[in-house]
């Protein structure tokens, strides 16, 4: 999977790219700005909204019908949060991802061509969103990788990885072991 950066993205242009893209996963930090992107993508059936507030049986549903969309090729556009990043087994062959930490990147990216039937690669979009991120571990984390990419031709390679892991708990060290 190719991962690239695009820099600060105005939620109107995200919109854009999305509706141009048969078949996208965007994820993003927040359930507000999850909603908020949904509320502007064009209401139809191909535009699906995947949010921690409903509830688990609804959520898997919703993914039921995801993996069929994505299964039998048809339009499927998806705005979710982070909840999509692990234990969720689907296959986009582009993916969207607002900043935020390395190891969260690479799950995003996990979703984008995970059963290798694209030809060529999967694409894999970190972008910064026009809103600030929330204060605290997701800001921290999202402000490390945006110190680490620019070192790394490939983001997920492995001394990638290793540098924001590093630089993450390094910078972190005092608050992470307060009682030594």
């Amino acid at each position: 999977v190719e991962v690239a950066d695009l820099g600060m993205v105005p939620d109107a242009d995200l919109v854009a790219r999305l509706q141009t893209d048969p078949q996208a996963l965007c994820i993003v930090s927040t359930r507000r700005h999850a909603a908020e992107l949904f509320r502007t993508l064009l209401k139809s059936s191909e535009n699906i909204h995947l949010s921690a507030l409903m509830c688990p049986e609804h959520r898997s549903e919703v993914i039921t019908q995801i993996r069929e969309r994505v299964r039998e090729g048809k339009p499927c556009r998806v705005i979710s949060t982070q909840l999509i990043e692990a234990g969720v087994d689907l296959d986009f062959p582009v993916v969207y991802r607002s900043l935020t930490g390395l190891d969260s990147i690479a799950q995003a990216a996990g979703r984008c061509n995970r059963e290798g039937k694209l030809e060529g690669m999967g694409q894999t979009f970190v972008f910064t969103p026009e809103h600030p991120i929330p204060k605290g571990y997701l800001r921290q984390s999202a402000q490390v990788t945006a110190q680490v990419m620019p070192g790394h031709a490939d983001m997920l390679a492995l001394d990638a990885v290793e540098h924001y892991f590093r630089v993450h708990y390094w910078q972190r060290e005092k608050e992470m072991d307060a009682k030594h």
